[in-house]
């Protein structure tokens, strides 16, 4: 009997569903199973979605420890290989905003900035309202821009925004650059003619002073004379201008109005009462 309710085997190629087959994309652990290939869809988007974010805590997490930690180096005087390669590891993750997260919580441990300083912050020398900011958070100018040299690298990408792999390796300041190799050799010293001497010949050339310009210059030297312009016509007297008329005043920019007068005043014609007169 129990051979006769067993199913029977079928015989066909089984075809793979990528919509069934993907079964390594949802959690084993769920309590409520897809029922179609729609909700299969909409689910395995959430779970991404839920990976994401658990992805995106940790990430945050990580970089808070390492705050707390790094707040703290060097614990020497000078930084072990140690704790460089962690901090060179560490700020791969980091942002702008994490860094600056960073130099705040050193400030408030009475430490330098940079973060492989041990040295304390600068102390203000004028009033607290009075000091630009940021400056209090680095002992020296030098640490300032070794830690802004730092910040300069960091990705404002977040981490877990990135590509799988991408890592952009960090460098300190003044770690590629190479000294100088060859050896050292001194070049002569070319002696400078007095500059005094040399201006006092330019500006009696520019003068045209003759006695003080070298013979080399003497052709160059420009020659002058100065010569009083001739009048050509006499200066009138106003009255005698044709803006001495009595009637300037009746001018219209210029021009002489035509029209007739009565008594005192003009009356000027139109060109449409010429018209209608012509008309007439």
């Amino acid at each position: 009997m129990s051979a006769s309710l067993e199913q029977p085997k079928s015989i066909l190629k089984k075809t793979h569903d990528p919509l069934t087959s993907s079964s390594d994309d949802l959690p084993t652990n769920l309590k409520i199973q897809p029922k179609s290939d729609a909700e299969r869809k909409r689910l395995e988007v959430a779970v991404q979605h839920a990976r994401l974010i658990q992805e995106q805590k940790a990430i945050m997490i990580t970089n808070l420890n390492a705050i707390e930690e790094m707040s703290e180096y060097p614990a020497s005087e000078t930084p072990t290989e140690a704790e460089i390669n962690a901090f060179l590891i560490y700020m791969i993750s980091f942002q702008p905003g994490d860094y600056d997260a960073l130099i705040e919580e050193r400030h408030v441990n009475d430490r330098c900035g940079y973060t492989l300083c041990p040295n304390p912050p600068r102390k203000p020398v004028r009033a607290p309202w009075l000091k630009n900011r940021g400056v209090e958070n680095w002992c020296s100018d030098d640490c300032a821009k070794r830690a802004l040299y730092i910040k300069a690298q960091l990705d404002e990408t977040p981490a877990w925004e990135r590509r799988a792999g991408e890592k952009n390796p960090l460098v300190l300041y003044g770690a590629n650059k190479q000294p100088a190799q060859g050896t050292q050799m001194q070049l002569p010293v070319r002696e400078k003619a007095p500059q005094k001497d040399t201006d006092d010949r330019d500006l009696a050339y520019e003068r045209g002073e003759v006695t003080k310009v070298s013979e080399t210059k003497m052709d160059r030297v420009l020659k002058t004379e100065v010569l009083e312009n001739n009048t050509v016509s006499s200066v009138m007297p106003p009255t005698q201008t044709r803006f001495a008329d009595s009637s300037v005043h009746d001018l219209i920019e210029g021009y002489q109005p035509r029209g007739v007068q009565k008594g005192n005043r003009i009356t000027i014609k139109s060109e449409d009462s010429d018209s209608d007169e012509e008309d007439a």
